[in-house]
């Protein structure tokens, strides 16, 4: 019996488990009735009335506390997000949308006898830019030379007025290559503007010689193909903006009170894109892309991206605009300051690149103007850019820009429809990386909603006074104190950038601002990490053989090197240089080479660059694009020559990575600069780098691609462009 007593006592862990299911149950069955006694409480009104208005103040109180917050932490995110647009995690690579534009999948036919052309044409825009040639007689003379190109060509007048009696004016001429497969319904424009963008030693703007010769020289080229299905206008606009602004408003038959400005004679269908040429210099090292959103109206991505993806397949490095220093993380606002152990690291120079190239583009969009010939087409619904040649010493002349512009038309001759597959609002962080509209639109989403709930407090709290007397707010102080700050914050950046102009120089290096040798120096004292300060001689004006500067090195040339940490120990030659620095500096012998056999070897290879391939490249490169005189047995001696020391390195290299101690080392570093010539503008006529030197140009691709070359090759670009 007692057994079976047990078995009916309830369990005692059953019940513990089947309590919290009951109390659930419980709840969830008064559930209905709480919800109603809410919605329609029962008992006295007043009562009612009155817990009602307590709950809703303490509710309101509540969020009133909390909206505080909130506005504090959306302004605080908006912000946060907006400085981490720069950062490498926000935003996308760069990548071509429209199939059809298929960029650099063309064979180029631009040759030597087209830049011949090119150079022909320079020569007439430097006597049509004389003193004296007024505008009407140099577009007569451009009219004439699309006449004997057997092009139909028109001109264009119009004035500006500027305010009272001032007025701009001007004469446009224009020529139109009519598409022998279609029926002019679409065009591209190829245009020049008479002015350039860059500005001379006098201040005022260079004439865009070069950039209009090869707009000519163009013509006289795309016109023997019969592949085009759009007419292709070859404009030579008058001043810089407004020969472009009055052609692009003709055009479209739109007027504005302050133009007059003649019909215009020719016309075609819609222009689709636009590609401006601005080459006012002999040579360049880069190109500059210059684009705007003139009011919201950004040239379409597409176009962007293929002609920087033609530009990089051309050998020609593209930047965004012209400031090479912006445009390479090649130093901060932190370097040559007291802080730059801390603060001056690679991740912040591209963070701060980054930074700049998204403020610029910001900027020159809030201005409401255009700024270049680019800007104009931008409110017609033309996909522009302006192609720029930054100034340099070379590498890069009318053969390189030819290929690549004449690339680029053939890629949007492809255009089956006008530019829609990408993006048409961006904000271009590098030339291989952009944030679109729907990542960079949440800072300002993030901050405007923070305001709009201040705001909002603010208004409520305005009619909160006691007694019903209007509140008065002390807006006074907090000015005062926001100005102090903005002061001791100017203050403190003056401070900084002062005591950073005027830090000690362990070194001074001796150079030149286009010459190769004395950047090959540059190159190893950035890698090592040294500070130096660079004075660039003036060769033209015979600084280099005064005799201030033959005291330091008597044979009048660069580099020289002076060590002030080492009682201003002072040493020349390029070669020299390396050595001393990597025997003197490089304590990890990261650069060079310690056992006696390898360090033979590096000897032996600086030797062969000093002897084999400085004087030989360097001769090259003046009897072909320099001697006053072209002397054909000079230039095809010395093209051997470079083709021979290129083939000795080729051969190495098929058996090695690098020359000496299976690393970079100054050997190979010494090379670098006069390749970069070399590659690019001195090989003999039908030579191609990756075919005919694989291995060297692949060793010198892995070389060009190292931080320290290319923070300084930015650094010679830059020099050039000032």
């Amino acid at each position: 019996m007692r057994a079976a007593s047990v078995r009916l006592r309830p369990s005692t862990s059953s019940a513990a488990v089947l309590a919290p299911s009951m109390m659930v149950l419980s709840r969830l069955s008064s559930l209905p009735a709480r919800i109603k006694s809410i919605v329609r409480p029962t008992g006295d009104p007043d009562v009612l009335l009155a817990a009602s208005l307590l709950r809703r103040k303490a509710t309101l109180a509540r969020l009133l506390v909390l909206t505080t917050y909130l506005r504090t932490i959306l302004v605080f995110a908006g912000f946060a997000y907006l400085l981490a647009l720069p950062l490498p995690i926000i935003g996308q690579e760069h990548h071509v949308s429209e199939n059809a534009l298929q960029p650099s999948q063309v064979n180029t036919y631009w040759n030597w006898a087209d830049v011949h052309i090119a150079d022909l044409f320079a020569e007439d825009v430097a006597k049509w830019s004389v003193e004296g040639v007024t505008s009407d007689k140099r577009a007569d003379a451009i009219q004439e030379a699309f006449l004997k190109l057997g092009l139909p060509v028109a001109t264009q007048k119009y004035s500006f007025g500027l305010g009272g009696t001032s007025r701009l004016n001007g004469t446009n001429v224009y020529s139109i290559l009519q598409a022998p497969k279609t029926d002019g319904a679409e065009a591209l424009v190829l245009s020049a503007s008479w002015m350039s963008r860059a500005v001379g030693d006098d201040g005022e703007k260079r004439i865009n010689t070069r950039g209009v010769a090869i707009v000519l020289a163009l013509a006289n080229y795309l016109k023997k193909y019969s592949m085009w299905s759009k007419d292709i206008i070859f404009l030579l606009s008058d001043g810089y903006v407004d020969g472009a602004h009055a052609w692009l408003d003709a055009y479209h038959k739109y007027g504005q009170s302050n133009l007059e400005a003649d019909e215009l004679s020719l016309t075609t269908g819609p222009i689709w894109a636009a590609i401006n040429l601005d080459y006012p210099y002999h040579s360049f090292s880069h190109v500059g892309m210059f684009y705007e959103g003139v009011n919201g109206h950004l040239p379409n991505l597409d176009l962007l991206n293929t002609i920087s993806h033609i530009l990089k397949h051309s050998g020609i490095p593209p930047i965004l605009h012209s400031d090479v220093s912006w445009s390479s993380p090649s130093h901060s606002i932190f370097t040559n300051t007291p802080f730059a152990p801390y603060l001056d690291t690679w991740g912040w120079r591209q963070y701060e690149q980054a930074g700049k190239n998204l403020a610029r583009q910001v900027l020159l969009g809030a201005e409401g103007r255009a700024h270049g010939p680019e800007g104009v087409f931008g409110r017609y619904r033309i996909a522009g850019v302006t192609l720029f040649g930054v100034p340099d010493e070379g590498p890069h002349g009318f053969h390189a820009l030819g290929r690549a512009v004449e690339s680029s038309l053939r890629s949007l001759n492809n255009l089956l429809e006008r530019f829609h597959h990408s993006f048409d609002l961006y904000l271009m962080k590098t030339v291989d990386s952009f944030i679109s509209i729907g990542s960079y639109l949440a800072a300002p989403i993030l901050v405007s909603a923070g305001m709009t709930i201040k705001g909002l407090l603010l208004w409520s709290q305005s009619a909160a006074g006691e007694g019903g007397v209007k509140k008065t707010r002390k807006v006074g102080a907090v000015l005062q104190v926001m100005m102090a700050t903005h002061v001791i914050g100017a203050a403190v950046f003056v401070v900084i950038v002062k005591c950073g102009s005027e830090m000690w120089m362990p070194f001074t290096l001796y150079s030149h601002a286009g010459g190769p040798n004395g950047w090959k120096v540059a190159f190893v004292l950035r890698a090592l990490g040294l500070t130096y300060e660079t004075k660039f001689l003036d060769f033209a004006g015979g600084e280099n053989k005064g005799e201030a500067y033959t005291k330091i090195n008597p044979n009048g040339r660069i580099p020289a090197l002076i060590d002030h940490e080492n009682d201003d120990f002072t040493v020349w030659e390029s070669g020299a240089c390396l050595l001393y620095l990597v025997d003197h500096y490089d304590k990890e012998k990261k650069f060079t080479v310690t056992d006696p056999k390898e360090k033979a070897i590096l000897d032996q290879w600086l030797f062969f660059q000093a002897s084999g391939q400085g004087p030989y490249f360097g001769q090259a490169y003046h009897f072909s694009k320099s001697a006053p005189e072209k002397i054909p047995y000079a230039i095809t001696r010395y093209e051997n020559e470079v083709d021979r020391v290129l083939k000795v390195l080729d051969s190495v290299l098929s058996k090695t990575e690098w020359l000496v101690g299976g690393k970079v080392t100054i050997a190979d570093i010494s090379f670098v600069q006069w390749n970069i010539y070399a590659f690019a503008i001195l090989l003999p006529e039908g030579k191609v780098p990756e075919k005919d030197y694989p291995h060297a140009w692949a060793w010198h691709q892995k070389l060009v691609d190292l931080p320290f070359i290319k923070e300084v090759s930015a650094e010679k670009a830059a020099v050039a462009t000032h």
